[in-house]
Formats: structure tokens, C-alpha cells, sequence
């Protein structure tokens, strides 16, 4: 039974063939419940984005200022807040005014809480007004009779039992991430994802804070993680003893499709989890503005930018040839996904990312350009400096030019237009007269045909860089790894020559911090945010794409061939900028200190 549905059943005295008012019903789920028994129900809020088609008969909304209601005196016989009044307390006198105003003689105003940011605020307000029935903190307001007219009176339950020792000590995060991590997946017994590593250590660091062994004298944190799970399962919920987890449906393969339903599993797990803080890891995905839209608490949201879909979507054709952007193979036809679409969904994915930003009220980021962006699309929102703590091997072992593999450089994925193989492969071209036995080494998924069936599966951008191989003869030049975990990407760190990051647009990609980290000499082009994390005397570093057609492109790839081949012909003495690099990188990517960092924004949040 909903919450809802059970707060109906306590107050069906003041429900039952009433008329209703639900003042600033978000979602409006009681106003739901309540339409069940009532005559009839009223909600009104400041938009009706939450309500998800759930009007229905005797249910009747409006959007309207609750301080300045167009309803006429002695309207309602009860009027209802329902987890709102955090939202409504800065206006809670004049909207008490117009609440007593539109009710009838004899009716009744009930605040009630569940949230624990409403709840604190009621306590704060009400005081011993406030009690506790059964989970809901229930504020009551009923008009009497004396004298000198109608005033009204704050009844209260029972109290609820006090909380345990330390308990109200404790904040509780939740966190949305895009990937079902690896501690949840082994209690699932599921298979465990490569990408987004380096939340695994955070998560680690983070739930030993507060342990009497800490000695950190900060709050517990009760860690609560989101995912998504296919459209397909039901709700998913459980607990692996160190954390409480959720999966959210949502078809991870369209995007840029917006999927209303997955506000409904945000309310569900928002309600049950009821966290202090939500945290959003990145905005590519629908269920960030989900999320955000359920929770509607800016204050204590918090959206950390990875990279930004709205502005990648300029630059994802990457300098490819006019023809190529609308042509199509079979696999393009059946899938409607030629490169022109692509870029276009990544278009759709920035309109939900713009209006996630403009929805929390603090994000997080490293660059000034996700600094830039974020700022412009909203101008209120708390911008906080937040590096990312990278996983625990790459802050072990040193790359050394005396173990690497010479002439090799590796490129930590090549799968899509953005993330520039086509300038890498042209090039290897310019390399190979003066290096013939250069390789490169190319991680993550392979567009090139492999297999019986290959010929029917290839994209338009695979069969260019099969084209550009051939033309280039570097048949026996480059080699896909496929996906690698953190120990064979920290291998691939150490055996190469250079470690290469050609992307059309970047914000602060984790394998160029995992590269500097490893002292690996980098190669890369000063596009998006990467000015944020190396320097000049850091690195091999030229100007990355500025504009379009095939004279950029020409420019960039002849660049790209000068960088790597200085670095080859350096040898020992790149060590002169991968020393500072590495020094660089350690103090960016201290975990301490971004723990730290984390734990105080976390509790001036909640």
C-alpha cells in the first residue's frame, strides 16, 4: 500500500465525501488517493510537469500561487500539504492566510511530512504542534468556535518512539549512477561493468566515514545507489549489507527518449530511501532529469557534469567528410542510426540534460568550461570544484621508457566519431614512413567487420576507418583490445609509447588522468576542459578541432603525427614532462582531500 493510500486511511474522517484542497501536490499522489473516497479533490501547484497524466474524475488541477488562491472563501473542508512545506515555508504566513481563508467553518488544515528536510522544518516551525502518527509527522489546524469567532487549534498524535544513539547523526545520499556497480552486481550475481570505475573507490572511502575507527568526527553516511535495469524487470530493491541499492527501467539504448514512467520508479525509490542528498552522476541520461524532477529539492541536489551532451552534439561529426555524415549501411537503415541521426540524438539528450541543470541547484564539476556552460544555462545555479579520486591501481607503479613497448601508442576507445580515431589512423600515416613499425592500440568496442555476419552490422563511421586502414595500408598496424578492466588499462599505460586523446571535444576524461597519473608521456589536442587538466610542460600538446571540413581535419591529424613523433624520438628524456605531469595529476586526484571535499559539500546539502 502507498504511503499515500495510508495517510488517506488515518485521515478518512476529514477525506470521506469532503471536498479537498492539496496545496503545492507536486506529483500529486494524495490528491490520487484521497479522489478515491472524497467528493471531490482540488491541487493546485506553480506547473504541472510531475503530474504524469494522472488527472482523472473528481480530481481537478490548476496551477496557482498558493499565497494568492482564485478560490472563494469557505471553499474546502480540508486542505492538505503533503511533503511540501519545505518548498512553501519562506510563504507559509500568507499561504496560511489564503488556506484558513478558502476553508469552511469547521474544517481542517493538515501539514504532513515524511520527507526529512519537511520534517526538521515542521519541528523548527510548529514544535510540540508537530506529532508523530505511525511515519507521517502530522501538523492538524482546525477551526473552533469561541467567543470571539473562529480560531484554530493544533491537535497531535502520538509521539514516535526517539531516534536511536547516533542515528540522527547520519546523512543519508542517495546516489543516481548510469551503471549498476560491481559490489551490487557480485550480490546479484550479475556481471560487473568496466566504465565508471572510480565510483567503486569513492564509494569505499565514502562509507567508512563515521565509523568509530574513522576518528573523522563527520556524520555516517547511509549510502543509498540508483541504477537502471531493463524496461522489461520490475523494480529492483536490495541491500548488500553496506548499501542500500535500486533499479530504476529505462531503456539505456534510446537516451534521447524521455520516458515519464521513470519519474514513477524515482517516487518509489525517493520515498523509501528518503535521502538528505541526492546525488546525480552525470546529465547523458533521462533518469538524472527524472530524478531531479521527482525530488524538487534544489538545495540538497547536487549534479556532478561528465560531459555535456548539448555541446558534444556541435562537434560530434568531427571533421568527417559531408557524404559520410548522411550515408547509410544496412545496419544504419535498420537501426535509423546513421551518423546525421546520431548527432541529432545526442541533440534530444542535451534538452534534458539543459533542463536537469536548471533544476539543482548545485552541480559539480573540474573544468572551467563545464564551469562555462553550466553558468549559462543557469545563471543561479552553485558551481563547486570537485575532482574525481581514480581507482586505487593507478596510483601504483610509473610508466618507464626502458619496459614500454617502443613506437606503440594506445587510445582508450575509438567506437564513435567524437573521439577522433579517423585523425589517429591518418595520422599513423605521416608515422609510419619514419617509425615503420609503429602500433596502435585501440581500447573498448570494435566498429571494424568481425565475424560471418560482420558485413550486415557495420556502421558508416566503421566502414570509414576500414577504409582509411586500407588506403593507409595499416592493416597490420592497429589492434583492438575490446574492453578492458582496470588492470589491464593500467598495463596498457605502462607498455605504450604514448597514450593518445584526439577527441573532438572533451570535458576531463578519466583515462587522460589514469595516463598522467601513470606518467605515461600524453599526447593530446586542447579542446572542451582538457586546458584544466594539463599544461603545456605536461604534455605533447596541440591545438584540437576549431571548425569544420577537410582542411581542419588535415591539420589536426599532421599535428597529431608531429606530437607522437617527438615523443618516440625523445625517448628517456619524455620523462622531463611525465614527471610533472604525474605530480600534477597526484594533487588533482588525491583521494583524501576529494573525500574530504565531497563530505563537506554533502553537509552544507543536507
Amino acid at each position: 500500500m502507498k504511503n499515500t493510500d495510508i495517510l488517506v486511511k488515518l485521515l478518512i474522517a476529514d477525506i470521506e465525501n469532503k471536498t479537498i484542497l492539496e496545496v503545492a501536490c507536486g506529483a500529486a499522489d494524495f490528491s490520487v488517493s484521497a479522489s478515491a473516497c472524497s467528493d471531490s479533490v482540488y491541487c493546485i501547484d506553480l506547473d504541472d510537469r510531475r503530474l504524469n497524466g494522472k488527472l482523472r474524475e473528481k480530481l481537478h488541477f490548476q496551477i496557482m500561487d498558493a499565497s494568492k488562491m482564485d478560490y472563494a472563501d469557505n471553499t474546502f473542508d480540508t486542505v492538505i500539504l503533503y511533503n511540501a512545506f519545505f518548498h512553501i515555508q519562506s510563504q507559509w504566513i500568507e499561504i496560511e492566510r489564503e488556506c484558513k481563508r478558502v476553508l469552511k467553518a469547521g474544517g481542517v488544515i493538515y501539514i504532513v511530512g515524511t520527507w526529512k528536510l519537511d520534517v526538521h522544518i515542521m519541528m523548527d516551525v510548529f514544535g510540540d504542534k508537530a506529532k508523530w502518527r505511525d511515519q507521517f509527522l502530522i501538523v492538524e489546524l482546525r477551526e473552533i468556535e469561541n467567543g470571539a469567532g473562529a480560531v484554530y487549534s493544533s491537535l497531535g498524535f502520538r509521539q514516535r518512539r526517539p531516534p536511536a544513539m547516533g542515528e540522527e547523526d547520519c546523512m543519508r545520499v542517495l546516489w543516481i549512477c548510469n551503471i549498476m556497480l560491481p559490489v551490487i552486481a557480485r550480490d546479484l550475481g550479475k556481471p560487473c561493468s568496466n566504465k565508471e570505475g572510480w565510483l567503486t573507490g569513492l564509494m569505499d572511502a565514502l562509507l567508512r566515514v563515521g565509523a568509530p575507527e574513522s576518528g573523522t568526527g563527520v556524520p555516517k553516511v547511509e549510502l543509498g545507489v540508483a541504477f537502471p535495469i531493463t524496461p522489461g524487470e520490475k523494480l529492483l530493491k536490495g541491500d548488500t549489507g553496506r548499501v542500500r541499492y535500486y533499479g530504476f527501467r529505462e531503456n539505456t539504448a534510446r537516451p534521447e527518449v524521455y520516458d515519464p514512467k521513470l519519474e514513477q520508479d524515482m517516487q518509489e525509490i525517493l520515498q523509501d530511501f528518503q535521502p538528505d542528498v541526492l546525488h546525480c552522476f552525470g546529465t547523458e541520461y533521462p533518469h538524472t532529469l527524472a530524478a531531479l524532477r521527482v525530488y524538487n529539492r534544489p538545495q540538497s541536489s547536487l549534479v556532478g557534469i561528465q560531459g555535456l551532451c548539448a555541446v558534444y552534439a556541435d562537434a560530434y561529426m568531427a571533421n568527417l567528410p559531408g557524404r559520410l555524415r548522411h550515408m547509410s549501411t544496412f545496419r544504419d537503415l535498420v537501426k535509423r542510426d546513421n551518423l546525421q541521426r546520431q548527432q541529432q540524438k545526442f541533440r534530444l539528450r542535451g534538452k534534458w540534460e539543459q533542463e536537469a541543470v536548471c533544476l539543482t541547484g548545485h552541480v559539480a564539476g573540474r573544468t572551467d568550461w563545464d564551469r562555462r556552460w553550466t553558468a549559462k544555462w543557469n545563471p543561479q545555479v552553485k558551481y563547486h570544484v570537485l575532482q574525481e579520486t581514480m581507482r586505487p591501481c593507478f596510483y601504483e607503479g610509473e610508466w618507464k621508457y626502458a619496459e614500454c613497448r617502443r613506437h606503440s601508442i594506445f587510445m582508450s576507445q575509438g567506437d564513435y566519431p567524437i573521439k577522433g580515431l579517423h585523425y589517429m589512423l591518418d595520422a599513423l600515416a605521416d608515422i609510419k614512413p619514419r617509425y615503420p613499425d609503429v602500433h596502435l592500440y585501440v581500447a573498448g568496442n570494435c566498429l571494424l567487420r568481425q565475424g560471418p555476419t560482420a558485413a550486415l552490422r557495420i556502421s558508416a563511421y566503421g566502414r570509414y576507418l576500414e577504409d582509411r586502414i586500407r588506403e593507409h595500408e595499416l592493416a597490420g598496424h592497429v589492434t583492438f583490445l575490446g574492453s578492458q578492466d582496470a588492470g589491464q588499462m593500467k598495463e596498457q599505460y605502462l607498455r605504450c609509447n604514448a597514450y593518445v586523446c584526439v577527441s573532438s571535444i572533451e570535458n576531463s576524461p578519466n583515462s587522460l588522468a589514469e595516463a598522467m597519473l601513470m606518467g605515461t608521456p600524453v599526447v593530446a589536442g586542447l579542446v572542451g576542459g582538457m586546458e584544466s587538466m594539463i599544461s603545456p610542460g605536461e604534455g605533447w600538446l596541440f591545438r584540437g578541432s576549431s571548425g569544420d571540413g577537410a582542411g581542419e581535419m588535415q591539420r589536426i591529424s599532421r599535428e597529431l603525427g608531429e606530437q607522437v613523433a617527438e615523443v618516440f624520438a625523445l625517448g628517456e628524456q619524455a620523462t622531463q614532462r611525465t614527471r610533472k605531469a604525474r605530480e600534477h595529476a597526484r594533487r588533482t586526484h588525491d583521494g583524501e582531500q576529494n573525500l574530504n571535499q565531497l563530505l563537506e559539500l554533502y553537509q552544507e546539502l543536507a
